[in-house]
């Protein structure tokens, strides 16, 4: 089994588990109940960005949707794995700060155009 089936068979079972419905998921990562199907199949491959998204969804630990490791090097490829979470809980912050930064700079040009 590769990762990719892997990760499509952790997010049908996490799905179930939680008796969340196929359409819920695919609404919460903004892509059609069909795209979602074919991602929950295995058909389309899981941005690794999907995949720490349903982790926060599940609340569920972004290693829990990986296969284990199996091999002598497992503790750089954990290393790895830890690295890629960070930067995307950072990318993510920063992401944030932004859509937060350019609210608040509509807000103000739509005040500017009501005072016309």
């Amino acid at each position: 089994m590769n990762v990719n089936q892997y990760v499509s068979e952790k997010l049908r079972e996490f799905r179930k588990q939680t008796g969340v419905k196929r359409v819920e998921l695919a609404e919460y990562l903004n892509i059609s109940e069909s795209a979602y199907g074919k991602l929950e199949s295995g058909i389309t491959t899981i941005d690794i960005r999907r995949v720490y998204y349903l982790s926060k969804f599940f609340k569920k630990p972004f290693r829990e949707f990986l296969p284990p490791l199996e091999n002598e090097n497992s503790n750089e490829q954990e290393r790895m794995v830890n690295n890629m979470t960070s930067g995307l809980e950072l990318l993510l912050k920063e992401k944030g700060e932004l859509i937060e930064h350019l609210k608040s700079e509509i807000a103000f040009l739509r005040k500017q155009l009501e005072d016309k």
